[in-house]
């Protein structure tokens, strides 16, 4: 039984990393999936004006063609077409549609990566710890640096990682503060650990 209590006070080094990644992983995820839903809004907002523009210019242009129309008509009809050229610009420089899908990919990596934590922590918190449980951990750690580089290629700003704190604390997903890794009489812990 001491070998018992010797072999749980060695792996708790361990377990607590393994949680701290966990709610890494837990916080990147919302954080990458928040960038795509607020790049994905962009995208419309930048996409569907120039198609309503060129509708409008379309029929604009074909009453001008019909008959004469007032000078401010082709005025107005000049402007938007000046519009949605550049609406059309930004959209296309920005790229949106692939920037969404590169963080939803990176998201995903993250969720994967926090249900492996989370399987590795209830085969510990059963006593069924893998004899190679170091391993474990530096291919959850090298699986971690790996999604990490790749998130560097599509950044998150300051406000999806406020909107990823408050959907957890919102209880949008439920996780106790021992499952994130963090002390439980702590309020402020979230804050503090990321």
């Amino acid at each position: 039984m001491a070998n018992e209590n010797n072999k749980s006070s060695d792996i708790a080094p361990l377990l607590k990393h393994v949680r701290s990644l966990r709610a890494d992983a837990v916080i990147g995820k919302k954080k990458h999936y928040n960038a795509a839903d607020r790049k994905d809004a962009l995208n419309v907002w930048f996409g569907v004006p120039p198609v309503l523009i060129n509708i409008l210019l379309g029929s604009l242009f074909f009453g001008i063609l019909a008959e004469a129309v007032p000078d401010w008509m082709k005025w107005a009809g000049a402007i938007f077409a000046f519009v949605a050229a550049v609406l059309v610009g930004i959209q296309t420089f920005f790229n949106w549609p692939k920037v969404v899908e590169g963080h939803r990919r990176v998201a995903s990596k993250y969720l994967s990566l926090s249900k492996d934590c989370t399987a590795l922590l209830a085969l510990c918190e059963t006593n069924h710890v893998p004899k190679n449980i170091q391993e474990h951990l530096e291919g959850l750690g090298e699986r971690y640096k790996e999604i990490t580089l790749d998130a560097d290629a599509f950044g998150t700003s300051k406000s999806d990682f406020n909107k990823a704190i408050a959907g957890i604390k919102a209880g949008e997903e439920k996780y106790t503060a021992l499952e994130l890794g963090l002390d439980p009489t702590d309020t402020n812990a979230l804050h503090q650990t990321l």
